[in-house]
Order: C-alpha cells, then sequence, then structure tokens
C-alpha cells in the first residue's frame, strides 16, 4: 500500500502470530531452547514446540 507501507502487514503478523506466541511463553507452554514450527489449520494458528530430544509438544492453537 503506498500510503500505509508495510504496517497493515505488521499489525497481522503481531495480532496473529507473536501475540499468541507470547501468551505460550508465559504460560509457560513453550520453553527456553525448543524450536517453534507453526501452521494454519482451520483458520487457527498452531504452534508446536520440539524439543532437543525431538519430542513434539502441541501447544493450544491461537485463533486466526
Amino acid at each position: 500500500d503506498p500510503t500505509m507501507g508495510a504496517r497493515p502487514l505488521r499489525r497481522a503478523i503481531q495480532r496473529r502470530i507473536e501475540d499468541p506466541l507470547s501468551e505460550e511463553i508465559l504460560a509457560g507452554n513453550i520453553k527456553d531452547g525448543q524450536k517453534i514450527t507453526t501452521e494454519l489449520r482451520e483458520d487457527r494458528v498452531l504452534f508446536t514446540a520440539v524439543d532437543e530430544n525431538k519430542v513434539r509438544a502441541k501447544v493450544k492453537s491461537a485463533p486466526r
């Protein structure tokens, strides 16, 4: 957008990914050292935490 630039995209990323991911970290569902993957399922962003042992722990998905 020539007027707004990338700001609308930045806000969408913040609202749909950064905010829910931060909440999961603060809730203790995602721990230091884990790698996080994201995928979109049925209009929800699903975070998957993978620790050093490659054991997958499903994390609460955030509404889209």
